[in-house]
């Protein structure tokens, strides 16, 4: 044998070409042979001659099919060549075994009952050999045979848009390779594309075998943030049994092809336009936008992960960074599987995966749904796609900022400078001293925080606003929480600010471990922060000096005098927060003079005008407009609390205590 070659390991149906091999060359092959418990080597010329006989003896090229039952489950052999052909271009390829000269198709047969019909078209059957149009039709007698119910079944459900069915004939709407329909808790269609049915057998009543619920499967797109590509996700949406009959569009899923065709049409170009809008949001990055809608919040419970709904507003951010689970988008009870690479490749990669999109149809099995990262309220949740507006900047927000024009000018020029070019290569460690830190400090209520919010709408990034109290709740956690908080605003390119830094600024002592490991654990996260952090404190003297080196620019902020007072009691008269008539502005407007001499910071001004429009409310005398003696009202009572937290009330406050905000027994006083 050491001359040829040894075929050995070769399946039993394999056939070489003889347009590659011809007759001489199938001597030099050998085959394997087993006969009569022994062991013998023949050619590949001998070995095919004798397969050929055995068929020619055992009558299988006679017939159009065979039905095998020498398994647990059946299978139907198709070895006619009319039939062969057809199968192999009608029906998808994961619903039979392709073999050399045949094909296996496996029960359930009703599987393939949708494609009779398909593959008498392919076939030509009206100008076909009579023999093909006698094969064809054995082969439909022959299912129906099987399952007399289903021919009664596929007769009544022929209509392209079956009116009612009852539970047993379900199974004959979905056909595979069918768009599918179902409505989400955002009362939002969706489509996935059926692959496959499976039946839930149980004993019902005492009658055993029954199936008490379908499970319909198909399949739609996802975003895999981990690959950063699009990727399919196989689902299962359950039929519960039900008695009688029911609309078909009244079922918890159904084809698409049961709906009116205009309707249908109407649907695809919906939803093809949301799924490419969907594509473009999921795959880019993370991008801020405005949201009035409704949102589902995934959360712990004590019987797992449980949804709530509720009405959510405001500026988030589009965040694919950790997934959501879309179980609890469905009012049907759905199960979904893991990823799984399905016959249909998004594109020619190993995986199948894909960084974009190419076939419309794609777009139609994209989700209405996108995760989003609440700015105001550091959670997740799961947003409608339609309810989204992009956000209106308010770019010149900065000019109205009671600051010192060069000091603006200055953090405008950085923060621009940083944004697009960033700091690289500022440290010799990797990743170290990337982010930009600016501290503002000053007395309360003089515009720290306003200059911080203002400048993110000026460079056009979304602030997160970050509590020190929500850091510092639990000495476990410290750590983890400013880790997740540097992490989501470096990975959400956002602004963060941490207002009130005093705890984590404030200088080390040996009296206080406990606050000592809070600013070292800052220190250590500020170090390898890739972002920018705005700082705000009214107490800067007492700030820890190994901040001093990691900061890149510290503003001061003076006590507001008359002139800058007089300036925002102007520039607030102007927003909505104060309802007032032109003539009754103008009044306001001559009296800001002497409010201005009154000591109060602008939050106090703010605060002021607030409380005045809430008292015009409840004032029909006015019209419910704000007058100046609601104003003078407003600011006579932040007067008396004023005096009275800067005489008595102040010297209780300022009362020495002991800095213990972890002690349970801490009393205040």
């Amino acid at each position: 044998m050491s001359n040829g070659v040894i075929a050995d390991n070769c399946p039993e149906s394999v056939e070489l070409a003889g347009t590659v091999f011809d007759g001489g060359l199938k001597q030099r092959i050998g085959r394997r042979k087993k006969e009569d418990g022994e062991v013998k080597w023949i050619s590949q010329l001998q070995w095919e001659d004798e397969q050929r006989q055995k068929k020619a003896t055992n009558g299988f090229d006679k017939y159009a099919f065979c039905l095998d039952d020498s398994d647990d489950k059946k299978k139907i052999v198709i070895s006619s060549p009319a039939l062969l052909a057809a199968v192999k271009r009608v029906i998808p390829a994961r619903l039979f075994e392709n073999m050399s000269d045949s094909v296996a198709i496996t029960e359930p047969f009703l599987r393939i009952f949708h494609f009779i019909d398909d593959m008498r078209n392919d076939m030509h059957i009206g100008t076909a050999d009579p023999r093909d149009k006698a094969d064809i039709d054995a082969l439909e007698s022959f299912l129906f045979d099987c399952q007399p119910r289903h021919k009664v079944d596929r007769g009544i459900l022929s209509s392209t848009q079956p009116a009612s069915v009852n539970f047993e004939m379900i199974w004959a709407l979905f056909k595979d390779g069918d768009l599918i329909v179902v409505t989400d808790k955002f009362k939002e269609n969706r489509f996935f594309k059926f692959t496959h049915l499976e039946e839930n057998v149980d004993r019902v009543n005492g009658r055993p075998d029954v199936c008490e619920k379908l499970a319909i499967c198909g399949w739609c797109i996802v975003w895999d943030s981990e690959q950063k590509s699009f990727a399919q996700q196989s689902y299962k949406f359950y039929i519960e049994r039900f008695l009688g009959y029911r609309k078909v569009r009244t079922l918890p899923i159904y084809p698409l092809r049961c709906e009116e065709e205009k309707r249908a049409d109407s649907m695809k170009a919906e939803l093809e336009k949301r799924g490419r809008d969907w594509a473009h949001l999921a795959s880019q990055a993370p991008s801020c936008f405005e949201y009035n809608g409704t949102a589902i919040y995934t959360h712990d419970s004590q019987r797992g992960l449980s949804e709530t709904g509720m009405q959510l507003n405001g500026r988030i951010i589009i965040d694919h960074v950790k997934e959501l689970s879309l179980d609890g988008l469905f009012d049907t009870k759905v199960d979904h599987n893991s990823r799984e690479i399905l016959e249909e490749k998004l594109d020619d990669t190993p995986t199948g995966n894909s960084k974009m999109l190419t076939k419309a149809e794609h777009y139609l099995l994209c989700p209405p749904t996108l995760t989003c990262f609440h700015i105001d309220r550091w959670k997740r949740y799961h947003i409608d796609i339609n309810k989204l507006k992009p956000i209106l900047w308010t770019s010149n927000a900065i000019e109205k900022v009671i600051l010192e024009e060069t000091k603006k000018k200055r953090l405008r020029r950085l923060l621009k400078n940083y944004v697009s070019e960033g700091m690289r290569g500022r440290d010799i460690i990797t990743n170290k001293g990337r982010g930009l830190t600016i501290i503002l400090y000053g007395p309360s209520g003089v515009g720290k925080t306003l200059t911080a919010e203002c400048l993110a709408e000026h460079v056009k990034m979304p602030l997160l606003p970050l509590s020190v109290g929500s850091l510092v709740s639990d000495d476990d956690l410290i750590e983890e929480n400013l880790r997740e908080a540097f992490n989501n605003a470096s990975r959400l390119k956002a602004i963060l600010l941490l207002d009130e830094a005093d705890v984590v600024l404030e200088a080390r002592s040996f009296e206080d471990v406990r606050r000592n490991g809070i600013v070292s654990i800052f220190l250590r996260q500020l170090e390898y922060y890739n972002g920018i952090l705005f700082l705000t404190t009214n107490r800067i003297t007492t700030m820890d000096v190994a901040f001093q080196s990691r900061i890149q620019l510290a503003i001061s902020y003076e006590e507001l005098g008359a002139d800058a007072r007089e300036k925002i009691w102007r520039s607030l008269l102007d927003t909505a927060i104060v309802d007032v008539t032109e003539s009754e502005k103008s009044a306001i407007e001559r009296a800001i003079p002497a409010l201005s001499q009154e000591r109060l910071n602008g939050r106090q001004i703010r605060n002021t005008l607030t409380q005045a429009n809430l008292l015009a409310r409840d004032d029909f005398s006015s019209e419910c407009k704000v007058q100046l003696k609601h104003i003078k009202e407003a600011m006579s009572e932040t007067l008396q609390f004023q005096a009275f937290f800067e005489g008595t009330g102040k010297a209780q406050v300022n009362k020495p205590r002991v800095w213990m905000p972890f002690s349970p027994s801490q009393s205040g006083i």
